[in-house]
């Protein structure tokens, strides 16, 4: 299937045709016909970016909101659902990006940015973000507009509007 979203609408092609947008027979919808959900909540949420993560498509949203598209077994127009997980700025001009079993998204804090850790907690049993950069307040500058990361390195290289000369570099470890 090939995704796109518009506002707060997510739809794809059929399943197995990328080129095909259209419903075979309106009448009875079946498993490869195009999935088409809009979000749901209190406030407006247009999406600005979809990254495949972790059998789902993370929806990061301009309403300080994060989505989930997802499906118990095979993705169907009637086992599509949308799931909210967490609420954190994401910013629009910098595309998470994905290294292992994480997300990375960033988030301006004052004169500053915030790089968040997304990621999928057995104690919460839910999805959630923690600030990686609480600990070092004001490394990132502001606009950070570029995430790449380096799995066999587990490191993430950052780009800044701001200061163009110099990388920033995040590096993680995990053990368990």
């Amino acid at each position: 299937r090939f995704f796109f979203s518009a506002e707060e609408n997510v739809a794809s092609s059929q399943a197995g045709d990328y080129y095909n947008l259209w419903l075979n027979n309106f009448a009875s919808v079946g498993d490869a016909d195009p999935v088409d959900v809009t979000l749901s909540g209190r406030a407006v949420n247009n999406i600005i970016a979809m990254v495949g993560f972790a059998k789902s498509l993370t929806l990061m949203t301009d309403g300080s909101r994060q989505y989930e598209l997802r499906s118990e077994n095979q993705l169907t127009p009637s086992s599509a659902s949308i799931v909210p997980t967490t609420s954190y700025r994401s910013e629009s001009y910098c595309q998470p990006a994905v290294m292992g079993s994480q997300l990375y998204f960033v988030s301006e804090r004052g004169p500053f940015t915030q790089l968040y850790e997304y990621y999928y907690s057995y104690n919460a049993s839910n999805n959630i973000a923690v600030d990686v950069t609480s600990h070092a307040e004001g490394y990132l500058p502001k606009r950070v507009t570029k995430i790449s990361s380096s799995v066999n390195n587990d490191l993430l290289i950052m780009d800044a509007s701001e200061d163009p000369k110099r990388l920033f570099i995040y590096q993680s470890y995990w053990s368990g």
